[in-house]
């Protein structure tokens, strides 16, 4: 289970490398400091985003984390469920601050996708893992509030 889980987070670590280069690549190559080309930058994100889950649900297969397809899924899921949360987090001015970041982030959700698509674990047990991913953006809103008070 842990190589499993391990294998996972690796992968998509690195498939968190790969998104953050290419939505840089992507942000500069469409070029606009105007809300007037906001449609084509987020167009572009969402094609990057589907082309990168059917690629991470490939990998995931190549290297034994079946199923492949649903552990992508959940993955990205709970990547969005984490970059939701992340929202309240200061940004940093430094790339490889933001490239970093968004490799554990991109791991810890391929870790939950392993987990909760593993057969050997409990269905209580997926149950709870993905409610307390689900549970992450409202706490880390809630506690972001508080501490502006």
């Amino acid at each position: 289970m842990r190589v499993r889980l391990a294998r996972a987070a690796g992968i998509l670590a690195l498939f968190g490398v790969l998104w953050w280069l290419a939505s840089r690549l992507t942000w500069s190559a469409i070029g606009c400091e105007t809300y007037g080309c906001l449609p084509y930058s987020l167009g572009a994100q969402v094609v990057l985003g589907v082309t990168l889950v059917a690629a991470a649900a490939v990998a995931l297969d190549a290297f034994a984390v079946r199923p492949g397809g649903w552990s992508a899924v959940v993955a990205a899921i709970a990547l969005l469920l984490v970059r939701a949360a992340g929202v309240v987090l200061p940004g940093s001015p430094r790339p490889l601050v933001e490239l970093i970041g968004t490799s554990v982030a991109f791991a810890a959700a391929g870790a939950v996708g392993a987990f909760v698509t593993a057969r050997q674990v409990r269905p209580i047990w997926r149950v709870l893992a993905m409610l307390a991913v689900v549970a992450l953006p409202p706490m880390v809103f809630a506690t972001a509030a508080s501490l502006q008070r």
